[in-house]
């Protein structure tokens, strides 16, 4: 008997490469495999502006990036000793409004350059819920733990959603016909919402998202699908109970890499894979003839990777390598 119904993709019209540029915006769950991305070496922006929950709140930093809008000094918020931005995570506030600003717009400047180069644009929508800032009545994506009373809640709807998802995309597209965006729903359970508010904003996402991947160049991965329905079992979450855990998140990538990798990019991936965890080892004498040895191997490996995939940069384990060697001209 089978005791899994396992979720699988469906067919997608193009593969990622090395070659692709990969922007990455949403919930944590862009974090998880935004990482895996970084880890295995592919050219990658993850969250510039920070964690991303509401759809609204993708598509306003998104616009910030593509209109090359920076923020003054006006546009920050100061609560409990800090300044902060309500478009932005809180890594960005801090006690110097001046420092807040620059680094905001250091960063808007950096993620301006990386979109005019991006292929492919992976966005992961987390909530239907979003937060009304009442004395401009602009949506925000973090409220930085102001007040609750400053603020207004509100659950989108899914024609709202779809228009506003749709005139991003048209605007992306314009700047590069030829980009693809993929949609996926995060499995993160948004558990303060309330049980039935949760499930009401994941299918609202649900509804809106698959009305948009109707469109060519649109497409959906269903992350939330696998976690929800495949694997289906608290052992994959961590100890909260909400957020999908390692092995969870192994799992979505490996079906990540068998619908969008060539089995040649999958195989150059396991090739990364052995270099950086390399990168971690720890020797026992890292003088000794058997660690220098290793060393050599890894840059010789590393040289082999470069020679067909110059694209690739080894540059932070070329360091990590040499920094070691006793005697490089050997």
């Amino acid at each position: 008997m089978n005791y899994r119904t396992i979720v699988v993709p469906k067919d997608f019209d193009f593969e990622i490469s090395h070659q692709s540029n990969l922007l990455l915006l949403g919930s944590c769950f862009s974090d998880n495999i935004g990482s895996k991305l970084v880890v295995n070496k592919f050219n990658t922006l993850i969250n510039p502006f920070g964690i991303l929950f509401n759809p609204i709140s993708i598509v306003n930093t998104l616009n910030d990036i593509i209109d090359e809008k920076d923020v003054g000094l006006r546009d920050l918020h100061f609560e409990n000793g800090l300044y902060h931005s309500f478009a932005h995570h809180s890594s960005f506030s801090g006690p110097n409004k001046d420092e807040v600003v620059n680094l905001i717009n250091q960063t808007r400047a950096e993620a301006t350059q990386f979109l005019i180069k991006t292929d492919v644009i992976i966005f992961t929508v987390g909530s239907s819920w979003a937060y009304r800032y009442n004395d401009t009545g602009e949506f925000v994506a973090n409220c930085h733990k102001v007040p609750n009373k400053k603020f207004t809640k509100e659950l989108l709807e899914v024609s709202f959603i779809v228009e506003k998802l749709q005139e991003i995309i048209n605007k992306l597209q314009a700047i590069n016909p030829k980009l693809k965006v993929i949609f996926t729903i995060s499995p993160v359970r948004h558990w303060k919402d309330g049980a039935e508010e949760n499930t009401l904003s994941k299918s609202i996402l649900n509804v809106a998202i698959h009305q948009l991947a109707c469109s060519k160049s649109i497409y959906y991965f269903p992350a939330y699908e696998m976690i929800i329905d495949d694997l289906r079992d608290y052992r994959f979450y961590k100890e909260d109970m909400l957020h999908p855990n390692n092995v969870a998140i192994d799992y979505v990538w490996s079906r990540f890499e068998s619908a969008f990798f060539s089995t040649k990019t999958i195989k150059l991936n396991k090739e990364i894979f052995k270099i950086t965890r390399a990168n971690k080892h720890k020797p026992f004498n890292s003088a000794g003839d058997e660690h220098q040895r290793f060393l050599r191997m890894q840059l010789k490996n590393i040289n082999t990777i470069k020679m067909k995939n110059p694209i690739i940069n080894f540059d932070k384990e070329i360091g990590f390598f040499e920094k070691q060697l006793i005697d490089p001209t050997l």
